[in-house]
């Protein structure tokens, strides 16, 4: 977990943005919408940025092979 959540901070710093916001932009990325919370008017500005992020291919698959790494099933029971 520690590789990922590093690998997501240098993305972060690359993006000028925080490890939430890699997360979000790479939730886009594969054509899903998260459900975050905004309660003040600088979270939708953060959200904002952060979906007009484009990660690159290679940075999407470098993700996902550290996230697989971490054994953590995402995947809800009704997913295959």
């Amino acid at each position: 977990m520690t590789t990922l959540t590093n690998k997501m901070g240098k993305l972060a710093d690359k993006y000028h943005t925080d490890i939430a916001g890699i997360a979000v932009a790479h939730s886009c990325s594969k054509g899903m919408l998260p459900i975050v919370g905004a309660t003040k008017p600088e979270h939708i500005e953060k959200l904002v940025k952060s979906i007009q992020i484009e990660l690159s291919t290679e940075e999407i698959l470098l993700l996902e092979e550290l996230a697989d790494k971490t054994e953590i099933s995402i995947k809800a029971s009704w997913e295959k």
